[in-house]
Order: structure tokens, then sequence, then C-alpha cells
């Protein structure tokens, strides 16, 4: 879907929402501005093929919102815990945290 052109508030619209399709995050997961990748790396959409792309970014603050989001695969979270920014380190490390205690949860409901 190409979304050059596009007015930027819509984009911003579009890619701050849950239910954004996740082939709109792809595409627009390399763009030259740093709010709209900041946004989709929040995004709980957004699949892993983007998250693994935005865990690379050069701006930490774009790698902070990857180890935010509840739905970053753990490999790429482990990655994570390597960066070179502390935050990005310490968020990965809450968001597995997280994952562990989540699924820990889900076992205990489910021997119910």
């Amino acid at each position: 879907m190409a979304l050059i052109g596009q007015d930027y508030t819509v984009i911003m619209g579009l890619i701050k929402n849950r239910n954004c399709p996740q082939d709109i995050l792809l595409d627009l997961s390399e763009h030259n501005d740093i709010d709209i990748r900041w946004n989709i790396a929040r995004n709980p959409n957004s699949p892993e093929e983007v998250l693994l792309i935005l865990s690379k970014d050069r701006h930490s603050e774009v790698r902070t919102n990857v180890a935010k989001n509840p739905n970053c695969p753990k490999d790429i979270l482990l990655t994570l815990l390597k960066d070179k920014r502390i935050y990005v380190k310490t968020h990965a490390a809450e968001t597995l945290q997280f994952l562990d205690l989540q699924s820990k949860l889900d076992m205990k409901i489910n021997r119910k």
C-alpha cells in the first residue's frame, strides 16, 4: 500500500491505531521521520519483522519503544539487553520479566 503523498496527520493517526494493518506498519518502518518509526515501534500490532527492523534503529528512543512493546519476541528483547543505552536495556529486561510472569500466570490458569 503506497502512502507517499499522504498527509502526515493521517499517517500518524493510522500508525497509532492498534488495528493498523501490518503491511502499512512494515511499509513505514524505515521511514525517515523518527516520530513515525517511534509510534510504529510502540504499536502492539507491529509484526516481528517490523520490530526487528526497528530494534536496529539509530535512535535509541525507537529501540526503547521496541523494548517496551509487550508483543516483542523474546529473541529481539534478548538482543536489546546488549544495547549501548541503559534505558533500552532496562526496558528490555522489564518486558522480559513481564512476559515470563504472564507465561507463568497463563500456565496456572490453564491447569484449572
